[in-house]
């Protein structure tokens, strides 16, 4: 059973963007916990504000992660922000934002995995339509290991390689493949219990 959702992100947009969630029966569960999802070429972290209908006439693509088991604002929050959002017309994933810490937000990597190869015929003609594409397939195919984006980009020196391993990928050439990686460390604060006794005494502060 799909179920869909509106998220808030954290983008320079007003609007909230609908995503959707397989094979879940609770569909009230994840209302105010943390989503990453796909947005453009980046993966975004949002929080899920409601539960909606699948829109007409528009494809959804498909929450990656939820990362909370119960919601981690309350519905007091929620409404604050929303509060915030409209008087001073800022989105309201940016609101949101400012309650996490840094921390809280995960990080992706995108890693590529070769699917198939091209015979020297195919790969001279790429390298001459697209040679940034034939550069990264033929890497790939001479190692035929997992790469990070990042690793290819900087040892192939192409800069802003994202468009071309979607390229390739829709060819069928690549798969791509979005890791989450969640390092939230415990954070510790001192801090002085006062007694009551000491507290209520001005004498004694």
């Amino acid at each position: 059973m799909e179920i869909y959702y509106n998220i808030a992100l954290p983008i320079n947009n007003e609007k909230l963007f609908t995503y959707e969630l397989e094979n879940h029966i609770n569909s009230s569960k994840y209302i105010r916990c943390r989503a990453v999802v796909p947005f453009g070429k980046r993966t975004l972290t949002g929080v899920i504000i409601e539960e909606t209908t699948k829109p007409k006439d528009m494809a959804t693509k498909k929450i990656i992660e939820i990362l909370d088991d119960e919601p981690i604002i309350s519905d007091e929050l929620l409404n604050l922000s929303r509060w915030f959002s409209e008087y001073y017309i800022t989105p309201l994933g940016d609101i949101l934002k400012l309650f996490f810490p840094p921390s809280m937000s995960p990080r992706s990597t995108m890693e590529i995995t070769i699917l198939k190869g091209t015979n020297q015929d195919e790969l001279k003609e790429m390298k001459r339509k697209a040679p940034k594409r034939a550069k990264i397939l033929e890497f790939l195919s001479e190692r035929n290991k997992e790469f990070s984006a990042k690793y290819l980009e900087r040892t192939l020196k192409i800069k802003n390689i994202s468009p071309q391993v979607i390229a390739l990928a829709k060819e069928g050439y690549i798969q791509i493949n979005t890791k989450i990686s969640q390092p939230i460390k415990e954070k510790y604060i001192k801090g002085v219990i006062i007694p009551d006794t000491i507290f209520c005494n001005e004498e004694k502060l």
